[in-house]
Protein backbone atom coordinates (compact mmCIF):
# COMPACT_ATOMS: atom_id res chain seq x y z
CA UNK A 1 0.00 0.00 0.00
CA UNK A 2 2.87 2.38 0.78
CA UNK A 3 4.26 1.88 -2.71
CA UNK A 4 0.87 2.45 -4.32
CA UNK A 5 0.38 5.61 -2.26
CA UNK A 6 3.77 6.87 -3.46
CA UNK A 7 2.70 6.29 -7.07
CA UNK A 8 -0.65 7.97 -6.41
CA UNK A 9 1.13 10.99 -4.91
CA UNK A 10 3.36 11.27 -7.99
CA UNK A 11 0.33 11.00 -10.23
CA UNK A 12 -1.55 13.73 -8.34
CA UNK A 13 1.40 16.11 -8.44
CA UNK A 14 1.81 15.59 -12.19
CA UNK A 15 -1.90 15.99 -12.85
CA UNK A 16 -2.47 18.95 -10.53
CA UNK A 17 0.48 20.84 -11.99
CA UNK A 18 -0.49 20.10 -15.61
CA UNK A 19 2.74 18.27 -16.38
CA UNK A 20 3.13 15.88 -19.32
CA UNK A 21 1.24 12.61 -19.04
CA UNK A 22 3.38 9.56 -18.24
CA UNK A 23 3.04 6.53 -20.49
CA UNK A 24 4.10 4.14 -17.70
CA UNK A 25 4.61 4.48 -13.93
CA UNK A 26 8.37 4.86 -14.18
CA UNK A 27 7.96 7.90 -16.46
CA UNK A 28 6.61 9.76 -13.44
CA UNK A 29 10.05 9.77 -11.84
CA UNK A 30 11.54 11.24 -15.02
CA UNK A 31 8.84 13.91 -15.23
CA UNK A 32 9.15 14.89 -11.57
CA UNK A 33 12.92 15.12 -11.93
CA UNK A 34 12.69 17.18 -15.12
CA UNK A 35 10.20 19.54 -13.46
CA UNK A 36 12.49 19.81 -10.41
CA UNK A 37 9.92 18.38 -8.00
CA UNK A 38 12.41 15.73 -6.90
CA UNK A 39 16.20 15.71 -7.02
CA UNK A 40 18.08 13.67 -9.60
CA UNK A 41 19.43 11.34 -6.90
CA UNK A 42 15.88 10.26 -6.00
CA UNK A 43 14.82 9.40 -9.57
CA UNK A 44 16.23 5.86 -9.69
CA UNK A 45 15.07 4.89 -6.17
CA UNK A 46 11.58 6.12 -7.10
CA UNK A 47 11.67 4.03 -10.29
CA UNK A 48 12.78 1.04 -8.22
CA UNK A 49 9.83 1.55 -5.86
CA UNK A 50 7.46 1.61 -8.81
CA UNK A 51 9.03 -1.56 -10.20
CA UNK A 52 8.70 -3.30 -6.86
CA UNK A 53 5.06 -2.30 -6.68
CA UNK A 54 4.50 -3.90 -10.09
CA UNK A 55 6.21 -7.11 -9.01
CA UNK A 56 4.11 -7.29 -5.85
CA UNK A 57 0.88 -6.47 -7.70
CA UNK A 58 1.35 -8.75 -10.67
CA UNK A 59 3.60 -11.64 -9.59
CA UNK A 60 2.45 -12.32 -6.07
CA UNK A 61 3.13 -16.07 -6.21
CA UNK A 62 6.72 -15.59 -7.35
CA UNK A 63 7.83 -13.08 -4.71
CA UNK A 64 10.84 -13.84 -2.53
CA UNK A 65 9.60 -12.53 0.81
CA UNK A 66 13.12 -12.50 2.24
CA UNK A 67 14.01 -9.86 -0.35
CA UNK A 68 10.85 -7.87 0.45
CA UNK A 69 11.70 -8.02 4.16
CA UNK A 70 15.24 -6.80 3.48
CA UNK A 71 13.91 -3.89 1.39
CA UNK A 72 11.43 -2.90 4.10
CA UNK A 73 14.08 -3.26 6.79
CA UNK A 74 16.94 -1.49 5.04
CA UNK A 75 15.59 0.75 2.29
CA UNK A 76 12.73 2.81 3.73
CA UNK A 77 15.05 5.82 3.71
CA UNK A 78 14.09 6.38 0.05
CA UNK A 79 10.42 6.64 0.97
CA UNK A 80 11.25 9.17 3.68
CA UNK A 81 13.38 11.15 1.22
CA UNK A 82 10.49 11.20 -1.24
CA UNK A 83 8.05 12.35 1.43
Amino acid sequence: MLLQNTIDTCSHIISDEGMEEPAVFSDMADILTKEKVIREDLKQPLKNMMGLRNIIAHQYGDIDFKIIYKIVKDDLKDIYRFL
